[in-house]
């Protein structure tokens, strides 16, 4: 079978792993026709931790749908997005209520018109009544007609106090209807039933006329946010009380949500781990893993673990052979984390491997 290396940036390889450059360096290797490529990787002198991967996902427990309770109205404004945190009693929407704060504003006007008419009526009822007692005091005594001065006193009192009454009649009827409005505008702004995260926002409902028990924004509270497991067999690693963090997607996306392990919860065939940072825009169902640590070791010899590989129980990586051609060479290996794995036995600092 002919083999045939050809080694990019014009460099020799010599027998073995080694020799290799400090850079990575592309090689393409042509076996039976098929074109491969590869990059070295070395063999490095650092710290590797063991951890314990618990696998979990993001399964909140209980929704609460949030929606008008009053009459149909426009929807003037929804004010959260999915992924907020909002605090109990916090508005969250708002139905078009501007002609009846209008109306309030109108009716607590003529309230106040009414209590100073009130005001003035009571200052000239008291006027009078003393200038008609000056009048009927000024009168000779054999004159004066007591009988008469105390009709006219009772009809003017009576006057008075009969438009008072009627300036307090329309201020308690002006005062329902500021009531009836305030109830009509505190039925068109929803607020927050509890502490927690938007999981749901139709925005796209603004403009259109809101319908009974039409979900507007959906939430879940926050001691309802958790993680769950169901292996339960890593629960001797976990310490009650003691903060972890889910690492949930990868790349750009990648999350950190920290938790704490919540035992005893209602259902035993499984670990729950309540979120602690609960404004993170993360959707029910997501998977993450938390890493716990378990031992940690300090000048060991590691390589990238996409790099090794275990068949028959034993692992390996490829190096470059002589002639270029790819060789298994079996090694040792010790603890793992995330990203690298220990190398006890089969290679030295400095080696050089191939990935691809």
């Amino acid at each position: 079978m002919k083999r045939i290396a050809v080694i990019l940036l014009g460099l020799l390889l010599v027998t073995g792993c080694a020799q290799a450059p400090a850079e990575e360096v592309k090689v393409i290797t042509q076996e039976t026709g098929e074109a491969n490529s590869y990059s070295f990787v070395a063999v490095k002198r650092g710290t590797v931790t063991n951890e314990i991967a618990i696998s979990c996902k993001y399964a909140p427990k209980e929704n609460i749908d949030c929606f008008f309770t009053g009459q149909e109205r426009e929807i003037a404004e929804v004010l959260v997005e999915k992924g907020d945190l909002v605090k109990k009693g916090q508005v969250i929407a708002r139905q078009n209520v501007e002609e009846f704060e209008e109306k309030i504003l109108e009716e607590q006007h003529a309230i106040e018109m009414d209590q100073l008419t009130i005001s003035q009526l009571q200052e000239m009822k008291t006027l009078d009544l003393e200038m008609m007692k000056k009048a009927y005091e000024f009168q000779d005594e054999d004159t004066r007609d007591a009988e008469e001065y105390q009709k006219n006193v009772e009809k003017a009192t009576r006057q008075y106090d009969d438009q008072m009454v009627d300036c307090q009649d329309d201020i308690t009827v002006r005062t329902i209807r500021v009531q009836e409005y305030q109830d009509y505008i505190r039925e068109g702004t929803l607020t927050a039933p509890a502490t927690g995260i938007v999981t749901v926002s139709n925005s796209d409902l603004v403009g259109e006329i809101s319908k009974p028990s039409e979900e507007i924004i959906t939430m879940i509270r926050n001691e309802d946010l958790v993680f769950e497991s169901t292996e339960l067999e890593k629960e001797v690693h976990l310490e009650e009380g003691k903060n972890y963090h889910v690492v949930v997607q990868k790349g750009e996306k990648q999350r950190s949500v920290e938790v704490v392990w919540a035992p005893g919860d209602e259902d035993p065939e499984k670990l729950f781990f309540k979120v602690q940072t609960p404004n993170l825009h993360i959707t029910v169902g997501d998977e993450g893993v938390i890493w716990i640590e378990k031992e940690k070791k300090e000048g060991v010899l590691y390589l990238p673990s996409d790099v090794l590989y275990v068949g028959a129980g034993k692992s390996y990586v490829y190096i470059m052979g002589e002639n270029g051609i790819k060789k298994i060479r079996y090694v040792k290996t010790g603890i793992s984390d995330r990203e690298n794995t220990e190398i006890l036995e089969g290679l030295e600092e400095g080696d050089y491997v191939l990935r691809g």
